[in-house]
């Protein structure tokens, strides 16, 4: 009996080796054909792969989680590696659901930054985004969340 089989059964993921051959296209979908049970999974794949192009990460922060309406966030963050002059598309998701697109440049160790006075009251959302370039894929941010909140009414009496 094979190690890793339990009666005759396979037991566990079995890892298989397969001679892949790229060529310069967009794209790859990744075909599985197990047989005898002729299933076919297909895959295709979440970020494009270009040879050559190597992956980046996009980071995204704010400096407050919660701000008052009229007050002003500021959105920052940095791609790795470092891409000084990289165009970074920033998205803002209002509490309406509408979207708010600002497109600006990363600047000394791919760093890049925005400041919004938000309009409006409820829980707003960020990402960021760039494109790559001919050396580095492009990649997308996680979500970035910060808080509005109505302004204080004080009353003196």
């Amino acid at each position: 009996m094979a190690h890793g089989q339990l009666g005759g059964r396979p037991r566990g993921p079995a890892q298989v080796g397969v001679p892949v051959e790229m060529r310069r296209i967009s794209s790859y979908k990744v075909v599985i054909v197990l047989l005898p049970l002729i299933l076919a999974l297909c895959y295709p794949l979440a970020h494009s792969i270009t040879p050559g192009r190597q992956p980046s990460e996009i980071a995204i922060y704010v400096s407050d989680q919660r701000v008052r309406l009229g007050d002003c966030v500021r959105v920052f963050g940095r791609i790795k590696p470092p891409i000084p002059g990289a165009e970074v598309r920033i998205t803002y998701f209002r509490p309406d659901g509408s979207t708010i697109n600002k497109t600006v440049t990363t600047f000394v160790f791919s760093i890049y930054e925005d400041v919004r006075f938000p309009d409006a009251p409820g829980v707003w959302s960020v990402m960021a985004s760039w494109d790559g370039n001919d050396r580095y894929e492009g990649a997308v941010s996680n979500v970035a969340s910060f808080v509005v909140e109505e302004p204080l009414n004080i009353r003196i009496w």
